[in-house]
């Protein structure tokens, strides 16, 4: 699934790689069913992810640095298709429709799908926010916003030299985020937002992050679209939490098995099934519990 900039452009690709319309993907996590079209030979533009995520791209793909940005989840970053002239610009009226004391060079991202025409340009904003579904996995809040009400609050040949900027040596990995959505918007409403979560495993407390809040009380913001994962969103399948998944493996194991396994620890060796990721937290706690080390088959 594609999301717009504007009705007449498409800016970036979501958890999948089959498109040639567009140059910016971003990927919610790395498991099989959402990468898509990803190849050793991928080099279409640029894959927006978690550093997790990134790593375990590169590591599974060979793919070089310039095809991944790596970002964190809490942090501000902006995406826009402005000219490269423009770019200052955008930097201000960000800065001042969010309402940000600071704004380092790494915040703003201008994408490879730069386009001339003003039709076609806009700035996405959003916030990351932690799927809890396996190590680097994330949802994406996107706002988007057309260069119309850019353009018309903040003009493209102002004297930016004022605005209060963090120093340009900060790394990459320390200042590069998940596009943040602002607590507060101060001046233009975003056209459209839109709430993709990729695999994801609910908690009530993710309500309560400064992202989704505004979307919960009564007559405030509200959400365009909402593109979830539903498998199991039946009642039917009502699984028990991670953790009571995890304390109940480890009790059967020490229960059954823990006198056996440290009597015999040079014979005995337990094998757990599964996928690339996303079963790290039950190794971990059995690991724990039997002062064993876990070996992971490449």
């Amino acid at each position: 699934m594609h999301l717009l900039l504007t009705p007449q452009h498409t800016l970036f690709e979501k958890d999948n790689f089959h498109g040639t319309w567009s140059h910016s993907y971003f990927l919610s996590h790395f498991h099989s069913d959402h990468l898509s079209g990803l190849g050793k030979r991928f080099s279409k533009g640029v894959i927006y992810a978690t550093r997790t995520t990134c790593n375990l791209v590169a590591r599974n793909y060979g793919l070089a640095e310039t095809y991944l940005h790596p970002l964190t989840v809490g942090t501000p970053c902006f995406f826009s298709n402005c000219a490269t002239d423009e770019l200052p610009a955008v930097r201000q009226w960000i800065q001042r429709q969010f309402a940000l004391p600071s704004l380092s060079a790494e915040q703003v991202v201008l994408t490879p799908d730069a386009s001339s025409d003003p039709a076609r340009r806009g700035v996405c904003a959003g916030d990351g926010l932690d799927a809890n579904h396996c190590p680097g996995s994330c949802m994406f809040l996107f706002s988007l916003f057309d260069w119309g009400c850019i353009s018309s609050s903040v003009s493209l040949h102002d004297n930016l030299t004022s605005m209060p900027m963090a120093n340009a040596s900060t790394s990459m990995t320390e200042s590069t985020s998940l596009i943040t959505a602002p607590t507060r918007m101060t001046a233009v409403k975003p056209f459209s937002t839109t709430l993709y979560t990729g695999d994801f495993r609910f908690l009530p407390s993710m309500l309560e992050t400064p992202a989704l809040r505004p979307f919960c009380d009564e007559g405030a913001a509200v959400l365009d679209r909402l593109e979830f994962d539903n498998t199991y969103s039946n009642k039917t399948y009502c699984h028990p939490p991670q953790s009571v998944v995890v304390a109940t493996a480890v009790h059967i194991l020490t229960k059954y098995w823990k006198q056996m396994i440290e009597q015999h620890s040079d014979r005995i060796r337990v094998y757990f099934g599964s996928y690339k990721i996303g079963k790290e937290n039950l190794w971990l706690e059995v690991a724990k519990q039997f002062h064993r080390r876990v070996y992971v088959d490449p």
